[in-house]
C-alpha cells in the first residue's frame, strides 16, 4: 500500500464516559481491520486523539496509508478499553449563504473534501467529567505501538509524543442544540429518578406542558436591595420547591385516575371536558419548578396536540354576575376523602400550554 503516516499535527476533541486504563474494558469491541465510524449516537463530549493527512505524491513512500494508520490506532485504543472511532471531514455537510451574479441570495451545500481522517475517542456527558480528564491525560502520553516502525515523529518541548496535542471537544456531527439536549445534569437525574410517571418515561419526543408549579420568588432591585426577607427566603426555598413537586405529582395522579371534577370559575356549572376522564399525564422537575405535561408525540405536528391545547388553554367566558367577557383559566378539583380527612384540592392550568421536547437524561 502506498503512502505513509504523517505526524498527527491536527488534534481534535473527544468526549467519553469511562476511564481508559491499559487493560481491556468489558463491552468494548475490538476487531482487527473493522472500521468503527463516528455517529451522532456517540458523545456528546469526546477526545480528539489526532488527525492524519494523506501525504503529497512527491513524499509518499512504501508503508501503510494514513487511513490504515487511523484504523490501527482505533483498534489499539479499543484493546485498551477506550471506545475509539474514525471521523472523516467529508462526513460533515455545511450550508453556506451566497449570492448569485445578480445579487440574489442563495443557499449552497458544501461537503468538505479534505483528504484527512481523525481518530476520536470516548463518550462523556460533559467537558468536566473526571473520567474524561483522566482518559485525556492517558492518551496525551500514549505512544501507539502500531506506528512504531512506520511513523516519523519529531519530539518538541511542547509536544513530546505523537498524541500530545489531544484535547476535549464535542462530537463534530452534533449541532450545539443537540449537545445541549444531551447534556446530563446530575441534579435533574436525581430529582426525576423515582417518579413513576416521569416524563423521562414518555415514548414520544414531545409533550404538552399544561401546569407549572413554582417555588417562592423574590425580586432584586437595581440598587441590589431585595423586595423581601432574603435570609428567610433562602431558608424556605427548598421547602417550597418540595411543595411544588408534591402538587405536580398530585395533579398527575388526578388526571391519570380521572377522580376529579371541574367547576366554572364564577359558579358551580360543570365543564364536560374535565369530568372524570383519565388523561395520559407526566411530571418533570427542574431546579426551579415542577411541570405537568399531557400526551406523548413523535412530531410537533401531531393533530392531537392541537386538541389537547384547546382543551387546557384559558377561555373567554361571561362573568355570572357582571355579564362581561373574562379570560379564565381551566382548573380541576380533587374529590378529597372525608374519611381520611383529606380535603379537596384545586389545581389551576397554565393559560397557554407549551410544547416541550422530552428530556433524555
Amino acid at each position: 500500500m502506498q503512502g505513509r503516516i504523517l505526524s498527527a499535527l491536527a488534534m481534535g476533541i473527544v468526549v467519553g464516559g469511562w476511564w481508559a486504563g491499559p487493560v481491556l474494558a468489558a463491552g468494548i469491541e475490538a476487531v482487527p481491520g473493522k472500521e468503527y465510524r463516528l455517529t451522532k449516537r456517540h458523545g456528546p463530549w469526546m477526545i480528539m486523539v489526532c488527525t492524519l493527512y494523506e501525504p503529497p505524491k512527491e513524499v509518499r513512500k512504501e508503508g501503510i496509508s494514513y487511513l490504515e494508520a487511523a484504523q490501527r490506532l482505533v483498534y489499539e485504543l479499543r484493546k485498551r478499553g477506550i471506545p475509539a472511532y474514525t471521523f472523516r471531514q467529508g462526513d460533515v455537510v455545511k450550508k453556506i449563504e451566497t449570492v448569485d451574479r445578480l445579487g440574489r441570495p442563495q443557499e449552497r451545500i458544501v461537503r468538505e473534501q479534505r483528504r484527512s481522517i481523525s481518530v476520536i475517542a470516548g463518550n462523556y456527558p460533559s467537558v468536566d467529567d473526571p473520567v474524561a480528564q483522566k482518559t485525556l491525560a492517558y492518551i496525551k502520553s500514549y505512544r501507539p505501538r502500531s506506528w512504531a516502525d512506520d511513523a516519523r515523529y519529531r519530539s518538541t518541548p511542547g509536544r513530546p509524543g505523537p498524541l500530545s496535542g489531544a484535547f476535549l471537544t464535542i462530537n463534530p456531527l452534533l449541532t450545539p442544540d443537540e449537545v445541549a439536549e444531551r447534556a446530563r445534569d446530575p441534579l435533574l437525574v436525581r430529582l426525576n429518578a423515582d417518579e413513576p410517571f416521569s416524563i423521562l418515561n414518555a415514548k414520544g419526543r414531545y409533550s404538552l406542558v399544561v401546569a407549572s408549579f413554582y417555588g417562592k420568588t423574590i425580586t432584586t432591585l437595581p440598587d441590589g436591595r431585595a423586595t423581601g426577607d432574603l435570609d428567610r427566603f433562602e431558608k424556605t426555598l427548598g421547602q417550597t420547591l418540595d411543595e411544588a413537586a408534591r402538587r405536580a405529582r398530585a395533579l398527575v395522579r388526578l388526571l391519570r385516575t380521572g377522580r376529579y371534577r371541574s367547576t366554572d370559575t364564577f359558579g358551580d356549572v360543570g365543564q364536560p371536558d374535565f369530568v372524570g376522564r383519565p388523561i395520559e399525564a407526566y411530571v418533570f422537575h427542574d431546579r426551579y419548578q415542577s411541570v405537568v405535561t399531557v400526551g406523548s408525540f413523535d412530531s410537533p405536528n401531531d393533530p392531537r396536540i392541537r386538541e389537547l391545547y384547546e382543551k387546557f388553554r384559558a377561555k373567554v367566558r361571561k362573568h355570572a354576575q357582571t355579564g362581561q367577557d373574562v379570560l379564565t383559566a381551566e382548573f380541576v378539583r380533587s374529590l378529597g376523602d372525608p374519611r381520611r380527612k383529606i380535603p379537596p384540592e384545586t389545581f389551576l392550568f397554565d393559560p397557554q400550554p407549551q410544547l416541550m421536547k422530552v428530556p433524555r437524561l
